[in-house]
């Protein structure tokens, strides 16, 4: 064989063969490690996650639902682009040393919005909470008052 018009002999093609044996080898490895760990991710996704809407004050519970609800649409979103991610390095891995002309893979939709979303609810239960701590001990207080007048009286 040539290559830029000179001769590779029988010795240079074996190295050149033990070299890309072991590069595809590596590589090989390294999709077999990515696949584990989305495997991982995967299931941490599976094990689903929700708010318990029995924690928040009634005038939160309705946010708190469609909260979960796109919650659910997200993990169920990941949970598909994870598979087609492993799907897509599998069919690499068998096909190394072929070029593959992957399945195409939009990104879904992260969980940051959900999060600022949260962090509002939270907060807004959080003030509610709170007034309604505050008008207890008002309460409270005004009820001591009253039974040390009645007891005075």
């Amino acid at each position: 064989m040539c290559f830029c018009n000179n001769h590779i002999d029988d010795a240079r093609w074996k190295l050149l063969d033990q070299y890309f044996s072991d590069e595809i080898s590596e590589f090989s490895k390294e999709i077999e490690i990515c696949v584990k760990k989305i495997n991982s991710e995967t299931s941490l996704l599976g094990a689903g996650y929700s708010l318990d809407s029995n924690k928040y004050h009634k005038s939160c519970k309705v946010k708190v639902n469609r909260l979960n609800d796109k919650i659910a649409i997200t993990i169920n979103e990941n949970t598909i682009f994870l598979n087609k991610l492993i799907k897509n390095l599998k069919e690499k891995k068998i096909n190394l040393n072929n070029e593959v002309i992957l399945n195409e893979i939009h990104l879904p939709q992260n969980f940051n919005e959900m999060q600022k979303e949260f962090t509002m609810i939270y907060k807004e239960n959080k003030l509610f909470n709170e007034e309604i701590d505050k008008n207890k001990l008002k309460d409270q207080t005004s009820i001591r008052f009253h039974k040390v007048y009645r007891f005075i009286k």
